[in-house]
């Protein structure tokens, strides 16, 4: 699937990468929206808001 970057969608990935965020786990939350993983992502996000 290819995945098409908005302007509004590279400002606020400056604006993370200039915050210093952890931009790996960015990229892995698009892969899995991008291969339609809903339940692994739903898991992922889950497991990120208790720690």
């Amino acid at each position: 699937m290819i995945i098409n970057r908005t302007p509004e969608f590279k400002r606020s990935y400056k604006k993370l990468k200039r915050k210093h965020c952890d931009m790996d786990r960015l990229k892995n939350v698009i892969e899995l929206i991008a291969n339609n993983d809903n339940w692994l992502l739903v898991y992922v996000i889950h497991n990120e808001q208790l720690t």
